[in-house]
């Protein structure tokens, strides 16, 4: 009779209270869920509003730290634009007057991807009038430099011709130069504004529609589980399915970095860790069952391979698809050993219950 209150005072004790607990535990969200029981078991009895709010800070690093490598990829490019007006690849252009002035040998082919496959680009300068015209029968899309005109092939089929008198008007200035310095600041403007709007972008898909996406298939899921175990909560059908969703994540990028992604892959993985996450929270099997203290330092176990990955999205180095892969595969490992093991030999160490007394 007097274990009971001092069982729960440890585990209370052990997980922390307040903000410090709450913090602990929102932030073990982005390892524990790869390997813990336990984890699985006392989020389901957690409430979904808490859920939600991991959900949506878990989502909300993910599009932070894509953006970052989406921009360092922008920025990079600069640098390449630098490098190629400098080595003479790019031409420097001045327009005045509504004229186009080339420093170097004209025409000048910067892009074509004709023979390439897929989308037909064509991106050419050509003051001397050797190419009138962006072949529409040839390319889905095109910019033609001419000595007073800038034709504009759009992928809808659009081809317009813009005079470049017209070019001082947008810009508001009478001398338009394009070389090394003014393309580079451009070019770092444009990437800025576009990391911008690519994260919001990700924020848009990786936590609204995705959580639309995830509440939908729990109201099924609900449904089907009603059937099977009657009286049972939306809560922990939905939680199951938010905390599923972090090794989904981390899976997909494992295999994106060796060329296996398609576009339902992590839906063929959530169902199953979402169906294996909902068995854990809901089976009334003793070894799933059975209460342990949460010890939330085992998140810092997987604390490598969330740097590991981050430096992997943001850099793209060498080799950091082989350093993801064996930095996860040990920390599945350690979690099997810390987490896993101690639950069999506990089950082990029970003793077996007496025979019910014969009548």
């Amino acid at each position: 009779m007097n274990e009971e209150p001092v069982t729960s005072q440890t585990s209370t004790s052990a997980t922390g209270s307040g903000c410090l607990g709450d913090l602990g535990w929102l932030s073990s969200g982005f390892i524990m869920p790869l390997g813990s029981i336990t984890f699985y078991r006392k989020a389901a009895q957690k409430s979904v509003g808490g859920a939600i709010l991991f959900f949506f800070l878990f989502t909300l690093t993910i599009a932070f730290i894509a953006s970052v490598g989406i921009g360092r990829a922008f920025l990079s490019m600069g640098d390449d634009i630098r490098t190629s007006f400098e080595d003479g690849t790019i031409p420097e252009i001045v327009i005045r007057n509504g004229v186009a002035e080339v420093n170097g040998a004209q025409p000048v082919i910067l892009i074509d991807t004709y023979a390439n496959g897929g989308s037909r680009t064509f991106v050419a300068i050509d003051t001397t009038d050797v190419i009138k015209q962006v072949d529409r029968n040839r390319y889905d899309q095109g910019f033609l430099l001419k000595k007073k005109e800038l034709h504009v092939l759009n992928n809808n089929g659009r081809y317009q011709v813009l005079p470049l008198s017209q070019l001082h008007t947008i810009f508001n200035t009478d001398s338009i130069v394009i070389n090394a310095e003014t393309s580079a600041k451009g070019w770092n403007t444009f990437s800025i504004i576009m990391t911008v709007v690519v994260f919001i972008a990700l924020v848009i898909w990786n936590s609204i529609v995705r959580l639309m996406y995830i509440s939908m298939i729990a109201l099924i899921l609900w449904g089907i589980v009603s059937l099977i175990r009657p009286n049972t909560d939306f809560g922990p059908v939905i939680i199951s399915g938010i905390y599923a969703l972090v090794p989904v994540i981390y899976i997909d990028h494992l295999l994106d970095r060796v060329g296996l992604s398609f576009l339902t892959l992590q839906t063929i993985l959530l169902m199953p860790i979402w169906l294996i996450a909902l068995f854990i929270s809901l089976a009334p099997i003793d070894f799933f069952a059975r209460e342990r203290p949460q010890r939330l330092w085992r998140a810092l176990i997987g604390l490598p391979i969330l740097i590991v990955m981050a430096v992997d999205v943001i850099l793209t180095f060498e080799y950091g698809d082989v350093a993801s892969w064996v930095v996860m595969f040990l920390t599945v490992i350690a979690f099997a050993v810390i987490g896993i093991l101690p639950r069999i030999k506990e089950n082990q160490l029970i003793p077996p219950e007496p025979p019910a007394p014969s009548v």
